[in-house]
C-alpha cells in the first residue's frame, strides 16, 4: 500500500470515528431534548396551552437552533479560505471579529422582534383566539433575547469545528436541553408556560460554558480582533467579513427550510382541530431525530472536509467526500423512513402517551409520523447537497430552492386544508421537499459535473432491497410479539419494539454487506479493526 492510499485510509478511519462519536453526543443530545418535550407533554398535554407555546417555540426555541447551525455553516467555509490564504493567526482574529459583528447585528434583530411582537404572532398563528394570541406574545417577547446568545454561540462552533474540535460544539443543546428539564421538575408549577420560556432563555446562555476548554485549547483569544480601534469601519472594509453577510442569508433559508415549513404546516393547523399544532410538532421532532443524530452528525464532520478539498482547489476529492457523504446518508435514512412508518405508533406511545396525553392523541401523532418520515429521502439529499453549495459559496441556488419549497408547500395546503385532516399536511410537506431536493442535486451536477450519482443510485437500490427485506421481518415480529403483551402496557410495548428494532438493525446491516456496499463495509471493518482492536486475518498468498 503506498503513503498516499494508507494516508486517505487513516484520514477515512479518523473521520468515521469522529462520525461515531459525534453521533453519540448528539444521541445523549437528541435524548435530553426528549426528556424535556416528555415532560412538556406531560404537563400541558395536547390542548390550547401547549399549541400556544409549540406555536411560538417555532419562533423562538426553534430559531435559537436554525441561527446556531446557519451561523456555523457560513463560517466554516469563510474559515477555511482565509487560514489556507493566511494562516491561523489571522483566522482567530476574523473570527473575533465576526463575532463581534453577528453579537450587533443579532441584538437590533432582537430589537425589532421585540416591537413587531404581535405582527409575528398574527403571521405563525392565524387562526389563535384574543387570549390565546396575548400568551402567545408575551411568551414571544420572553424568547427573543436568546437569539443573541444563539448567534454567537454559531461563531464559536464553527470555529472550532474549521479547526477539526467537534465534541463540545455538538454538546451545547445538552446544557439548554438540562436547564429546561430541572426547570420541568422543579419550577413548573410555580411559573408554568411564561417560565419555560425564561428557561429556555438561560439555556441558550449557558451554552457557552461547554466551549471553554476547546476554545482555550485551539488558541482562541478574543482580545486580537479588539486591537482596531474602529470597528465599523473595519466591518465596512473587509472583504471576508463581507462575505460571511453576503452568505448569512441564503445560509439561514437553506437551514431554516425545515422548520419554516413545519411553521407554515402549523400555521394551517391552528385552522383545525385543537391538539393538531401539537401533534404535529410531537410528530415533527421524532422525524427530525433521525435527521439530528445521524445526519446531522454525519455533516458535522463531512462539511469541514468538503470546505477543505474547496479552499485547496481538490475538485476530484470534493466530489468523492460528497458521494462517500450522500451515500452513507441514504443508507441510514431508506430503512430509517421504514421503521419509523411501520413502528410509529408504538414510538409515539412509549415516549408520550402519559399523563395528558391521551391514545387518541398518539393515533393521530403516529399518522403525521408516518407522512413526516416519507420526506426523509428528500431530506437527506437535501442536507448534503446545500452544504456542497455552501462550500463553493454558490448561495443563490439554495435560497432560490427554499423559497419555491415553501410556495410549493403552502400552495398544496391550500390544497389539502378543505380535506380537515393534519396527517395531509405534513404529507405535503414531505412531497415538497423530495421534488425539491432532486431539482438542488441537479443544479449541483450542472454546476460541478459528473458526481458519480450511478453509485450512488448503486447504492440506493440496494439500501431499497435491503429494506424491503428488513420491513417484512420488522412487521412479522412485531405483530407476532404484539399479541402476547398487554398493548396498553408502555414497558411492554417498549420491550417488543426494541426486540423488533434490533433485529432490523441486525437484518439490515447483513445485508448491506452481502450487497457489497463498499461505505458500510469501511465503517464495519473500522469499528472492528481500528475501534475494537481486532487484527484482520491475512490473506494467504
Amino acid at each position: 500500500m503506498n503513503s498516499e492510499a494508507k494516508s486517505k485510509e487513516n484520514q477515512d478511519a479518523k473521520t468515521t470515528k469522529a462520525i461515531i462519536i459525534v453521533t453519540l453526543i448528539v444521541f445523549f443530545s437528541e435524548t435530553t431534548g426528549f426528556l424535556r418535550d416528555v415532560l412538556i407533554a406531560y404537563r400541558y398535554g395536547t390542548g390550547i396551552l401547549s399549541d400556544t407555546y409549540f406555536a411560538v417555540a417555532g419562533v423562538t426555541i426553534l430559531l435559537f437552533n436554525l441561527i446556531v447551525n446557519s451561523v456555523i455553516t457560513t463560517v466554516i467555509p469563510v474559515l477555511s479560505h482565509l487560514e489556507a490564504k493566511h494562516g491561523k493567526r489571522q483566522k482567530i482574529i476574523y473570527t473575533g471579529k465576526i463575532l463581534t459583528m453577528i453579537g450587533l447585528i443579532s441584538s437590533f434583530v432582537a430589537v425589532l422582534a421585540e416591537i413587531f411582537a404581535p405582527l409575528l404572532i398574527k403571521f405563525i398563528a392565524t387562526g389563535f383566539g384574543v387570549d390565546q394570541f396575548d400568551l402567545a406574545v408575551k411568551l414571544l417577547r420572553i424568547g427573543i433575547p436568546g437569539i443573541i446568545f444563539s448567534s454567537m454561540i454559531g461563531v464559536l462552533s464553527g470555529f472550532l469545528q474549521s479547526e477539526g474540535k467537534y465534541y463540545a460544539s455538538s454538546s451545547t443543546r445538552i446544557i439548554f436541553n438540562l436547564t429546561c428539564i430541572l426547570y420541568l421538575f422543579f419550577f413548573s408549577s410555580h411559573f408554568g408556560i411564561l417560565g419555560l420560556m425564561t428557561a429556555a432563555v438561560i439555556g441558550s446562555m449557558m451554552q457557552f460554558l461547554i466551549l471553554i476548554k476547546d476554545l482555550k485549547l485551539t488558541g482562541f483569544s478574543y482580545r486580537l480582533s479588539l486591537k482596531t480601534k474602529i470597528i465599523s469601519r473595519d466591518l465596512a472594509e473587509d472583504s471576508y467579513l463581507n462575505r460571511v453577510l453576503k452568505l448569512s442569508l441564503p445560509v439561514f433559508s437553506g437551514v431554516a427550510v425545515y422548520d419554516l415549513n413545519t411553521m407554515l404546516d402549523r400555521a394551517f393547523a391552528s385552522f383545525l382541530s385543537a391538539g393538531n399544532i401539537s401533534q404535529l410538532t410531537y410528530a415533527n421532532k421524532i422525524e427530525t431525530l433521525v435527521i439530528s443524530i445521524f445526519i446531522s452528525g454525519l455533516m458535522t464532520v463531512a462539511y469541514p472536509r468538503i470546505t477543505r478539498k474547496i479552499a485547496e482547489q481538490d475538485l476530484a476529492g470534493f466530489k468523492a467526500v460528497f458521494q462517500r457523504t450522500l451515500n452513507l446518508s441514504l443508507l441510514i435514512t431508506i430503512p430509517a423512513s421504514a421503521g419509523l412508518i411501520i413502528l410509529g405508533q408504538p414510538i409515539v406511545q412509549i415516549l408520550y402517551q402519559r399523563g395528558a396525553f391521551s391514545s387518541q392523541a398518539t393515533e393521530i401523532t403516529a399518522r403525521v409520523l408516518a407522512m413526516y418520515a416519507i420526506g426523509l429521502l428528500g431530506k437527506s439529499i437535501r442536507e448534503v447537497t446545500v452544504r456542497a453549495f455552501y462550500a463553493l459559496e454558490r448561495n443563490k441556488a439554495v435560497l432560490l430552492n427554499s423559497g419555491i419549497t415553501l410556495f410549493l408547500n403552502m400552495l398544496l395546503n391550500l390544497i389539502v386544508i378543505k380535506f380537515a385532516r393534519v396527517e395531509l399536511l405534513a404529507l405535503m410537506t414531505s412531497m415538497t421537499i423530495i421534488i425539491t431536493s432532486f431539482i438542488l442535486l441537479g443544479q449541483l451536477k450542472r454546476k460541478t459535473g459528473q458526481l458519480g450519482l450511478k453509485n450512488v443510485l448503486i447504492c440506493s437500490v440496494k439500501s431499497l432491497i435491503a429494506t424491503i427485506i428488513m420491513a417484512l421481518t420488522a412487521v412479522f415480529m412485531y405483530r407476532t410479539l404484539l399479541g402476547k403483551i398487554d398493548s396498553e402496557s408502555n414497558v411492554q410495548v417498549f420491550l417488543i419494539s426494541a426486540l423488533t428494532i434490533i433485529t432490523a438493525v441486525i437484518v439490515y446491516v447483513v445485508l448491506i454487506c452481502i450487497f457489497k456496499v463498499k461505505e458500510a463495509r469501511e465503517i464495519i471493518d473500522d469499528i472492528i479493526y481500528r475501534f475494537l482492536k481486532i487484527k484482520p486475518r491475512k490473506n494467504k498468498e
